[in-house]
């Protein structure tokens, strides 16, 4: 497996993570035998590895099919047989049954929706989740620390305050990033981690959530949720990081 902490995505879109999902644990427990996995925007497949050596089948997904054989063929035939891989992409391509699920994994994906996708994208994930499964769900939450300067968290939370159910949360985030950067004034910091996310991020908007916000419009679907939080997320590719970085959700679909 990669060992830096972060690297181009495969498909040149974001960047890909190489540290496990905080409470991967919740995830690969969900597995009970029978239906597989789901890891969301595997990237190179940190956590869809881990789920393997847990001895889950896991459908990886990404949104071309991923390619993970730099690893995939080291490990034993009956593990590289219990892995599927296949393209996805929230919310309108999930080609997957109903109930299709015993766990997802949803991390770092939901950034890169528009405002009129989130919602879709949760009635998705509820759907091919079986009863009694586990999402797991990680994204950028409108308090991350290097962009504070930009007054987006304030901008967002009062757009929450006057509709909580509308997501309002997208923004140019390479400009709002530059801003940060102008604000810190340190550019021999600044400007590699801008070019990198020029490279990276070309021209494309981010989404930024409240914690209490997702997790409402996800009870109100039905998930019953069992975290809901904003913290830490060093591996994040920026200068600043606060304990309010990443959004994480742990949800139940009813039995």
């Amino acid at each position: 497996m990669p060992e830096s902490l972060y690297e181009k995505n495969q498909l040149g879109v974001g960047f890909t993570f190489n540290t496990p999902v905080i409470y991967q644990d919740y995830w690969l427990s969900s597995w009970k035998g029978d239906k597989p996995l789901l890891d969301i925007g595997c990237g190179h497949g940190v956590n869809t590895h881990a789920a393997l050596m847990h001895g889950a089948k896991v459908m990886a997904t990404d949104m071309n099919k991923p390619d993970l054989t730099d690893w995939l063929n080291d490990l034993p035939v009956a593990q590289q047989e219990a892995v599927t891989c296949s393209a996805a992409k929230l919310p309108d391509n999930i080609p997957f049954e109903d109930n299709s699920f015993c766990g997802i994994l949803c991390a770092e994906v939901f950034h890169f929706l528009g405002n009129e996708e989130v919602i879709p994208s949760i009635n998705g994930l509820y759907r091919i989740l079986e009863p009694g499964g586990t999402l797991l769900l990680t994204c950028c939450s409108c308090d991350v620390d290097v962009l504070k300067c930009t007054g987006i968290s304030e901008q967002i939370r009062k757009d929450f305050k006057k509709s909580p159910s509308t997501i309002s949360g997208q923004r140019d985030y390479l400009s709002l990033l530059a801003q940060a950067a102008e604000d810190f004034n340190c550019p021999e910091i600044t400007d590699p981690v801008l070019a990198a996310h020029d490279i990276n991020i070309p021209g494309r908007d981010f989404c930024f959530f409240i914690s209490d916000q997702l997790g409402e419009l996800m009870k109100n679907v039905g998930f019953i949720i069992e975290v809901c939080e904003q913290g830490e997320a060093s591996h994040f590719p920026v200068w600043s990081h606060g304990d309010r970085d990443q959004v994480r959700i742990i949800a139940k679909k009813p039995e």
